[in-house]
């Protein structure tokens, strides 16, 4: 595989098997276009306040507040990008973000924070979200961005998993990275790193700024 230019030209020979091609796709979504990619954490849910791991949580009184501060910081930082006295970026901002609740309410919080702005916002999204008008911002949910499914695991305490699952307790903490999660949903932080490659190429293919809403 042979990239020239960062991207002008891609070059490719006897490319075979699920790595190497994967690698051409990513070196094929290069470019030098500047844009600034932003991380955000979701705000806290519900669950959080008892405890509970996992599960599909609404946002908590301080997660809504958490949310709308990430939205005005996040309209900060675009000014700084529109007068080049911060970070790069140019483009439509695109809002990258999961399909569980928490999610898709920091994607209606985002929402409401750029109302008055006169350009449509188009989403492209698995659930319902209000209809708005915001500044050049497109939404995507995907289920590349949930958090690690955590299967039979999922909606329990810490006591509650150290109680019902010893083994699996105990064999998660010699293995964070490989151990799967029990149960037909169940994933690995390996299943994260592999859902996540799709993610990947569009952050590369994005010609603006670009925020992720997304769990540890």
């Amino acid at each position: 595989i042979k990239l020239m230019n960062a991207g002008e030209k891609l070059v490719a020979k006897n490319v075979e098997g699920f790595l190497l091609r994967r690698l051409q796709r990513l070196l094929g979504s290069t470019h030098l276009w500047p844009r600034t990619i932003w991380l955000a954490l979701v705000g806290e849910t519900e669950n959080d306040l008892k405890g509970v791991l996992g599960g599909d949580p609404s946002l908590s009184e301080a997660g809504l507040e958490y949310t709308d501060a990430l939205g005005e910081l996040v309209a900060k930082r675009e000014e700084q990008c529109d007068t080049a006295q911060g970070e790069s970026g140019v483009g439509k901002l695109f809002i990258y973000t999961g399909t569980s609740k928490r999610y898709i309410q920091s994607a209606e919080i985002l929402y409401k924070e750029r109302k008055g702005k006169t350009a449509p916002c188009r989403s492209w999204s698995r659930a319902s979200l209000p209809p708005s008008h915001v500044q050049e911002c497109q939404v995507l949910t995907l289920g590349a961005v949930n958090d690690v499914n955590a299967g039979l695991l999922d909606s329990l305490s810490q006591e509650e998993r150290e109680k019902k699952f010893p083994k699996e307790v105990a064999a998660r903490k010699a293995d964070k990275l490989n151990y799967r999660y029990p149960g037909t949903s169940g994933e690995s932080y390996q299943d994260l790193i592999s859902r996540c490659g799709e993610l990947v190429c569009m952050l590369e293919q994005s010609r603006g700024n670009s925020l992720v809403i997304c769990d540890r």
